[in-house]
């Protein structure tokens, strides 16, 4: 009997006691640590499923068309005198560009296809250079003939190709566009626009439940903060949709083009007023503590020109106005963030200096490939992974806070 007793508690025993901190171990550090690892391990050494890689960057003779005069046989008596170039700036122009491009074949058993990637093009219309054969037009809406919609462009199928042949192309386009051609095969361009896609439903996935969940944890606990973060992770996405070229779209479905420049400077105003309600929110007390909050008041009040001028401006000189007040306004919160590090020494400011010091280089890159065409980050992925990484840290930004509160 008393044999029986001892076995009984110790049953007892290892199942209520022992099993729960196993179980509880293994939730809380197996699991999570061996997801952390695979995911590293998956990241450096795993196999990317779509391929994006491939494309052949074809050279360009670009004409510009300012009174939108010309017509395809006169554009293609002046490519001989133009330029040659691989990338072609725009300058914001919303004037009609003719540019001629030579795409040789890419498979003896695939399709060759040209892409045409720029994300501001708004109509499109190809012809064979040769025989000035109407390829097909294209715009936001829909397409004609041999081009379709691909990725954040357009791209044009030229069939099974056993030599050479040159495209004359006519585009318009709308804002900081850079004009490109690129030469794939048919798989190629498919694995392409399946790499585009799968990095954009992750983005637009990831940061709209984050966004969600923020704003149900705001709700919840009446931190009126996290309301303005949550809102700002909603602009972050559309932000970083710009940068890759999906903005056109919004829970999968599709933006009328007419709207589309206003929806974009009212976006980009708005992330700035939101940036900067974000930020005094959050750091409302270790501002008293360093003073400068007349700076603070500076950026805030030219917030709201900046929203003027996405109101009352054209696309075309809404983007230089946005480059100078945007660049004041990252100087100035740079110089706070700055001064927060060196006085407060708060753990958050140091998770909200990494998210910012994220989304500056992003947008860096982007407007140095607007300007120069220089690219710093390269792909969908890497811009994918730096707006998730910036939302996360101010995520943690916030949660560091609302720790240090209670």
């Amino acid at each position: 009997m008393a044999l029986g007793a001892l076995f009984s508690r110790a049953k007892s025993g290892f199942t209520g006691s022992n099993i729960d901190r196993f179980l509880y171990a293994f939730a809380v550090y197996i699991v999570p640590t061996l997801i952390a690892l695979g995911t590293v391990a998956t990241l450096i050494w795993g196999t990317q499923q779509f391929d994006s890689k491939g494309g052949l960057t074809l050279p360009l003779h670009v004409v510009k068309d300012p009174g939108g005069t010309l017509d395809p046989a006169s554009a293609l008596q002046r490519m001989p005198g133009a330029v040659t170039t691989n990338r072609f700036n725009t300058r914001l122009s919303e004037e009609p560009f003719w540019f001629e491009f030579t795409v040789p074949s890419m498979s003896s058993e695939q399709s060759t296809y040209a892409e045409l990637p720029s994300r501001h093009a708004q109509t499109l219309s190809c012809w064979v250079a040769s025989s000035l054969q109407s390829l097909g037009t294209a715009n936001r809406l829909s397409t004609t003939n041999e081009l379709a919609p691909v990725k954040a462009g357009f791209s044009l199928h030229l069939g099974h190709l056993v030599q050479s042949v040159s495209v004359l192309c006519r585009g318009t386009f709308s804002g900081p566009a850079q004009i490109t051609a690129l030469a794939w095969n048919g798989p190629a361009l498919r694995n392409a626009a399946l790499d585009f896609e799968e990095s954009s439903g992750l983005i637009a996935g990831g940061l709209l439940t984050l966004a969600v969940f923020v704003f149900v944890t705001a709700m919840i606990n009446r931190e009126w903060t996290y309301v303005i973060f949550a809102v700002w992770l909603v602009g972050n996405l559309r932000l970083c949709a710009n940068a890759m070229g999906w903005d056109m779209q919004w829970l999968g479905r599709v933006i009328p083009p007419e709207y589309m420049q206003s929806l974009r400077q009212l976006t980009f105003a708005a992330y700035y007023l939101l940036t900067a309600a974000l930020f005094a929110s959050l750091f409302r007390r270790e501002l008293k503590a360093i003073g400068y909050r007349w700076l603070l008041r500076i950026i805030q009040y030219v917030g709201l020109v900046l929203l003027g001028a996405a109101i009352a401006l054209p696309y075309s000189r809404f983007i230089p106005t946005l480059w100078v007040i945007t660049g004041f306004g990252v100087f100035v919160l740079i110089f706070l963030l700055a001064r927060l590090v060196w006085i407060t020494r708060s753990r958050t400011v140091l998770w909200y200096v990494g998210s910012l010091a994220i989304v500056l280089f992003a947008t860096f890159s982007e407007v140095m490939g607007a300007a120069f065409g220089i690219k710093l980050l390269v792909g969908g992925v890497n811009t994918v992974m730096a707006a998730l990484s910036s939302s996360m840290m101010a995520a943690f930004a916030i949660a560091e806070q609302m720790r240090a509160e209670r």
